[in-house]
């Protein structure tokens, strides 16, 4: 705002002194941008009452303040001002309507992929998270952790699609995954149930027979199970990239299973 104000009285002053055919009114036009497009409403106006009124001292100076040229000058510089004043308006709500998405984005990103904490049971956790899709802040991508008191049951997963259309297929996996984690001592048992629970709901989202939902539509995932008093872990692959092991000096991709909900396990 200073640098917009020093601009705009330095256009009067250096006017006085100018040969009388050189003028520089025009640049009032220069701080006037600047502030509709850094600033807000109330300033953009305070620089177009600055930038009238510097315009009206130059020609003052002149003694040319009631000639047709200055008069013209003065009515572009208003008509100019008052179409800045409603695009800065118009920037102003769309920058509310955007942080209010934004809002709106986060706490459903906290709801359903809600902070791994730093450390559970015997495992330390860290992580991050950034979505395909520039302003948005959910992905097609999921993830959850859900501490026993034996083992430490983890899932990570991938909904076709990227963006805001996956975030049902996330809430189903993920509400799966958080109901039946707890309610079964194996890892088998918990991939059946959630791959049961999963095939079920989304059953009932597409209305009709699982041989009709579309070719394009599944979710992979893998379910890992670390215990606390083991040095192991246990997974459950279901399409997604597998893991590589590494044992004995050599480095092999782990097996996985069809994504969801394309496989029923064998019992």
């Amino acid at each position: 705002m200073a640098l917009w104000s020093v601009l705009i009285v330095a256009i009067p002053v250096a006017d006085w002194f100018l040969p009388p055919d050189i003028h520089l009114a025009h640049l009032l036009v220069i701080p006037l941008a600047l502030a509709a497009t850094f600033a807000d409403t109330r300033r953009t106006a305070v620089t177009a009452l600055l930038a009238l009124a510097a315009l009206v001292v130059a020609g003052a100076e002149r003694r040319t303040l009631t000639t047709e040229n200055v008069l013209v000058q003065m009515l572009s510089l208003v008509l100019f001002s008052v179409l800045l004043l409603i695009a800065t308006r118009l920037r102003e709500q769309h920058l509310r309507h955007l942080a209010r998405a934004r809002q709106v984005s986060e706490a459903a990103q906290s709801v359903l992929l809600r902070p791994l904490p730093r450390r559970a049971g015997a495992v330390s956790l860290a992580s991050t998270y950034v979505a395909a899709e520039t302003e948005a802040r959910i992905g097609g991508d999921l993830y959850a952790l859900v501490r026993e008191p034996g083992p430490t049951r983890l899932i990570i997963g991938d909904a076709r699609g990227k963006g805001l259309g996956a975030i049902g297929d996330i809430e189903t996996v993920l509400s799966a995954f958080r109901f039946n984690a707890h309610r079964h001592s194996t890892l088998s048992g918990l991939a059946s149930a959630l791959e049961s629970d999963v095939r079920w709901d989304l059953s009932q989202s597409h209305h009709g027979d699982p041989d009709e939902w579309p070719s394009e539509h599944f979710i992979t995932a893998a379910v890992l199970e670390i215990p606390d008093n083991q040095l192991c872990a246990r997974l459950i692959s279901f399409g997604h990239l597998p893991p590589l092991l590494l044992h004995g000096g050599h480095v092999r991709p782990w097996k996985s299973l069809p994504p969801l909900p394309r496989w029923v396990l064998a019992p």
